[in-house]
C-alpha cells in the first residue's frame, strides 16, 4: 500500500460535508489520498427534515461510522477547538476530552450553522430550536 501523498480533512458532517466527502472518497478511490471527517456527533441528520421532527414525525438519525464503513475514509468523533492554517493543523477534542492534532495539505470548513438564542432576551429561555 502506498503512503498517502495528499491529507485532505473535512471538518463538519452536515449535508455539504457529507457529501462532498462521500463524492471526493470515490473520485479519489486509487489515489494515494487521505481522507479524515470530523464532526461532533457520530449521527447525521438531513437539517431539512428537523421540521418534521417538531411535529412528532418519524425522522431518519443515520449513524456516520456506518455511512463511511465501506469507504476509505476516516471518521473522527470530536469538536474542533483550534485551527492553525499557518501550520496546516486542527486541533479537535474528541469524545474523551482529549486534544488530538490533525495536519492536513487540503482543508475544507464545512461547519454551517447553528442558531444564537443569547443575543436578544427571553429567547434563551422561551424559544426553541430545530438543532
Amino acid at each position: 500500500m502506498r503512503e498517502p501523498s495528499t491529507r485532505i480533512l473535512v471538518i463538519g458532517a452536515g449535508t455539504a460535508g457529507l457529501l462532498f466527502t462521500l463524492r471526493l472518497s470515490g473520485k479519489v478511490a486509487h489515489e494515494p489520498v487521505e481522507i479524515t471527517l470530523v464532526n461532533d456527533s457520530d449521527t447525521f441528520v438531513m437539517r431539512p427534515s428537523l421540521p418534521e421532527f417538531a411535529t412528532n414525525q418519524p425522522v431518519v438519525w443515520r449513524s456516520l461510522p456506518q455511512l463511511l464503513r465501506k469507504t476509505k475514509i476516516q471518521f473522527v468523533q470530536g469538536r474542533v477547538i483550534g485551527l492553525e492554517p499557518s501550520q496546516r493543523r486542527v486541533t479537535v477534542r474528541d469524545q474523551h476530552a482529549q486534544p488530538r492534532d490533525l495536519d492536513y495539505d487540503y482543508l475544507v470548513y464545512a461547519l454551517g450553522s447553528m442558531t444564537e438564542r443569547q443575543s436578544a432576551p427571553g429567547v434563551e429561555q422561551y424559544a426553541y430550536t430545530l438543532s
